[in-house]
């Protein structure tokens, strides 16, 4: 990646901090009204996610991209934390943090099994982003995370 690249995805991470500031806030995920999550309706879910898991044991990383592509656009943080890792990993895609920060973002929103390992990884995101409030912000997520289990 050429260093006016680097630099431009330096820059958009730190405007991403400071507006994740702005919306997160000090302790706002106790005033957030938390949505429980309850899968009504699978929508094939649990059978695309033995696919996915196949199709990431055997590197087909776009196979689990598209899958997951498509039951993130859905009310499922599942889907929605493990296509953030997707772009964390840059599996099957470009590495890209803004996009896992906003998947991950709207998956600490709801009580399931795996929200604190969402609330780490959106951990590591600010801690690999550049900005005035990204530590404090990625050490209170950190908190959350060890106290949600």
């Amino acid at each position: 990646m050429t260093t006016n690249r680097k630099n431009n995805h330096l820059k958009m991470l730190s405007v991403a901090c400071v507006i994740g500031t702005a919306i997160v806030g000090y302790n706002s995920f106790n005033e957030r009204p938390i949505k429980l999550y309850v899968p009504a309706v699978d929508n094939g879910f649990s059978k695309d996610l033995l696919r996915i898991k196949d199709a990431k044991a055997n590197g087909e990383w776009h196979t689990a991209h598209q899958l997951l592509k498509t039951h993130a656009k859905t009310d499922n943080p599942f889907a929605k934390l493990e296509y953030a890792r997707l772009y964390l990993k840059g599996w099957g895609t470009k590495r890209d943090l803004e996009s896992a920060r906003l998947l991950l973002l709207q998956a600490v929103q709801y009580d399931f099994r795996e929200r604190a390992q969402a609330a780490y990884e959106l951990g590591k995101v600010y801690r690999l982003s550049k900005g005035p409030d990204c530590a404090r912000i990625a050490f209170e997520l950190f908190s959350k995370a060890v106290k949600w289990g």
